[in-house]
């Protein structure tokens, strides 16, 4: 029994050379990783797998899940709320189990339970076996802020189920992101749904239901199919799917206030919706593909062009918990354009010659993402991350650049940005006096650094024996004539 940590393990002998040794590493992990709540709050014990926690947890109790990796498939049976200690901190995979869920919902005893927090992946098997999450049995739970990726299936699988999937990135699944069968009615609000191996959301034979304000996109057949049901489609962002949406007669769905832009077909087995009740087919301008960054830019046609009466009254967050609503129209897509006053709060020091060391610390950023620092001529002379509050914090060490005030910007993904100001001064010095010594009437060559403008030199008793300007570095060159003064 030891305080868990990484411990150093150091094998030793003795060799015709005399002591010798070799070392390695073993991490040891906490017993007791999850901890198991009574409604009440009360702490009913310590587990070292998620299953053993479900196990003992009693229905309306809580099941948090301490950060890790957890090689276990979880099955659920009752009304508990699951929580990770954060969605990329804490995850639970089945990649060293075949042909199952990862986690499985079964049976109307789920209704309400929570699963929250989580990355969900490794599920393997055949359809509709290998998905991230499975809900069956009229099993209704609530799926939010979780990553649910690398599934072998689908992402989320619902027979004869119909669970809340909001807020969630559903992305890089084998076949559906989200697959709702057999009189399933889900609400699908607020989250991406990427790169699916083929829909990302495919609705068949299932009860209307609602398909909110999600980002549906370069899924590699349709972005939603929708297979003998007719849901409601509104504030999606549908793009670079293969068709944007597939309508199977008899299939009717309402769709207002969507985006179908640059799918290799937009509407299929419906007539196009483009200029029909608010809906368009526009660039969404999202800040970055290839990183998966589904932000808005600020041009972006999607903010402010979303319907807020199809807003649940419980939806008040984005997928990045931020406001859903801003200037008091809903965006479409899952993120909602924030518009931030962003500032620095702190930078120190304010001044310094190059090497100096600098902090500084900004808030009101976009959550959870990166920031760029530019300094003067340099761009990008250090990145860093914004916390959950859009705070952030780091430091640089000042490169060599013309001295003078200088620009020190703070940008994040979003384009929110923030200015402040450094004087960089260059280091007091003078770097070379020839000859050393002589006469009166000698010539004295000076040369040094001090700061851009006028230079003035003194020699002993003599204020200001001559003058020069420095160069934009700070850097200077002049001569002198000895003039007379007492030896020494």
């Amino acid at each position: 029994t030891q305080p868990p940590c990484t411990k150093v393990i150091t094998a030793r002998g003795i060799c015709c050379i005399g002591p010798t040794y070799a070392t390695g590493i073993f991490l040891l992990s906490c017993y007791g990783s999850v901890t198991v709540y009574e409604p009440g709050g009360a702490i009913i014990g310590r587990y070292p797998t998620i299953q053993e926690g479900v196990n003992a947890c009693p229905e309306k109790g809580t099941v948090s899940v301490s950060a890790g990796i957890y090689n276990e498939a979880i099955y659920i049976y009752k009304c508990i709320a699951l929580i990770g200690a954060g969605t990329f901190v804490c995850t639970i995979t089945s990649s060293n189990i075949s042909n199952i869920n990862t986690v499985k919902f079964d049976g109307n005893g789920c209704d309400g339970a929570l699963i929250t927090r989580f990355t969900i992946t490794g599920a393997t098997g055949e359809e509709p076996i290998g998905s991230g999450i499975y809900c069956i049995g009229n099993a209704d739970p609530i799926i939010t802020n979780n990553l649910i990726i690398g599934n072998g299936a689908h992402g989320v699988y619902c027979h004869s189920s119909s669970p809340i999937i909001t807020n969630n990135i559903i992305i890089k699944n084998g076949i559906h992101g989200v697959d709702c069968r057999g009189g399933s009615s889900p609400s699908i609000i607020g989250n991406i749904i990427a790169k699916s191996g083929y829909d990302g959301i495919m609705y068949e034979h299932s009860l209307p239901k609602i398909i909110i304000n999600n980002t549906i996109v370069g899924n590699n057949s349709c972005g939603i199919n929708s297979r003998y049901t007719s849901p409601l489609i509104i504030n999606n962002i549908v793009t670079m799917n293969n068709s944007g949406i597939f309508c199977h007669y008899p299939s009717s769905p309402q769709i207002s206030h969507n985006n179908f832009w640059d799918n290799y077909q937009n509407y299929v087995g419906i007539t196009d919706q483009t200029g029909i009740n608010g809906n368009i087919s526009a660039n969404s301008q999202f800040v970055s593909i290839p990183i998966d960054n589904y932000h808005l830019q600020s041009t972006s046609s999607c903010i402010d062009a979303g319907s807020n009466s199809a807003i649940p009254s419980w939806l008040t967050t984005d997928l990045d918990g931020n406001p859903r609503i801003v200037n008091g129209i809903v965006d479409m897509g899952a993120y909602e354009f924030q518009v931030l006053l962003s500032n620095i709060t702190k930078i120190l020091p304010v001044s310094g010659p190059v090497g100096t060391q600098v902090t500084i610390e900004g808030q009101n950023f976009t959550t959870n993402t990166w920031v760029c620092i530019d300094f003067g001529t340099m761009s990008t002379i250090t990145t860093t991350g914004t916390n959950e509050n859009g705070s952030f914090s780091c430091t640089f060490i000042v490169n060599t650049q013309p001295s003078c005030t200088k620009l020190i910007t703070a940008t994040d993904e979003n384009g929110n940005y923030a200015i402040t100001t450094f004087k960089l001064i260059p280091e007091p010095r003078i770097a070379l006096i020839s000859p050393s010594s002589g006469n009166v009437g000698t010539i004295v060559t000076v040369e040094g650094q001090i700061c851009p403008g006028i230079i003035t030199i003194d020699f002993g008793t003599y204020l200001s024996i001559t003058q020069t300007d420095a160069d934009e570095y700070g850097k200077f060159s002049t001569t002198f004539i000895v003039n007379h003064q007492p030896p020494c």
